[in-house]
């Protein structure tokens, strides 16, 4: 997908199939983010789905709303909570399987991934090939703890090219998530990162270089 006005575009690979659960660790109506869920129902007959955003101190507000039959929905979050940052779950309140996408525009820039998916919606290891913290890039990664039964400590394992390694743990609030930015911590250089967690979470890697003029984002890959 391309935007005109900006010159921004994001590509997002298809889902294999529907599922009763989609995750995500990203998403922020702060300037000069604007976050939206696309919910596609490809059933016969209405869906009605939950979804509750995880905030940097835990839950936060949730949704119940109703997708018809052979359809799709817009969720833009600006309008529903703005300035806030979040990961969120879009889970079957009454129905069946479903898919959910989200995409981000910011700036001249944009990102969009396809969820985390029931029955791999959450995992206690993700893995990331690509990442920088040297000019121009600026990396984050996204961590969100959907689980309502406590914090989750998850380390991240950041992997050099000359072999080293280096890790950093952090606490995940209950039905929370918690931002991670790697230019604070390590040097400039290419890098990385296994998470793990002694609790399943998701994990999300966002890059932004030009100012915050341009950016990506992808989902982990889980174990």
């Amino acid at each position: 997908m391309f935007k005109v006005d900006t010159g921004s575009g994001h590509a997002v690979p298809g889902a294999t199939a529907p599922a009763r659960a989609w995750n995500f660790a990203e998403g922020s109506t702060a300037p000069p983010f604007q976050t939206w869920y696309l919910v596609f129902n490809p059933n016969p007959s209405p869906i009605r789905l939950r979804a509750i955003f995880f905030l940097e101190t835990g839950p936060g507000p949730d949704l119940d709303f109703t997708v018809p039959a052979n359809a799709r929905q817009s969720i833009f979050v600006n309008q529903l909570h703005p300035g806030l940052q979040f990961g969120a779950a879009f889970f079957i309140g009454d129905g069946a399987p479903f898919v959910v996408e989200r995409s981000m525009f910011f700036r001249n820039g944009a990102h969009g991934t396809l969820g985390a998916p029931a029955p791999v919606a959450t995992s206690d290891t993700w893995f990331f090939a690509e990442g920088s913290t040297g000019p121009p890039f600026d990396e984050w990664m996204l961590l969100a703890n959907p689980s309502p039964e406590g914090p989750a400590n998850a380390t991240l394992t950041f992997f050099f090219p000359d072999g080293r390694t280096v890790s950093r743990t952090v606490v995940v609030p209950s039905q929370g998530r918690s931002s991670v930015f790697l230019n604070l911590f390590l040097p400039p250089t290419a890098v990385a990162t296994r998470v793990t967690s002694d609790r399943p979470i998701v994990a999300e890697r966002s890059m932004y270089f030009g100012g915050g003029n341009g950016g990506h984002n992808s989902i982990g890959i889980p174990r």
